[in-house]
């Protein structure tokens, strides 16, 4: 049901896909500076970890920036703990 929900906000909003309704709408407000549903925008941050296996490999993420309007609905959110 969540991804219906981001599904209906992305067609009903006039200008936002849900993403950037969540960004303006609920993370601005509360102060949430460093969350985002982009990986590529964490990344840019500077303040991203990865995760790496036991041979030095570094596990990417499951989705892309591509994808992010297809599951940010049903999470998908990169935070902190200071955000949260």
């Amino acid at each position: 049901m969540f991804v219906t929900g981001a599904h209906i906000i992305s067609k009903y909003s006039p200008t936002l896909n849900y993403a950037d309704f969540v960004k303006e709408r609920i993370f601005a407000p509360l102060g949430m500076k460093s969350t985002s549903f982009s990986p590529k925008a964490a990344s840019d941050s500077g303040n991203l970890s990865q995760s790496w296996t036991a041979h030095s490999q570094r596990i990417p993420f499951a989705y892309s920036d591509s994808s992010v309007d297809m599951i940010a609905g049903a999470g998908g959110i990169i935070t902190n703990v200071v955000d949260l």
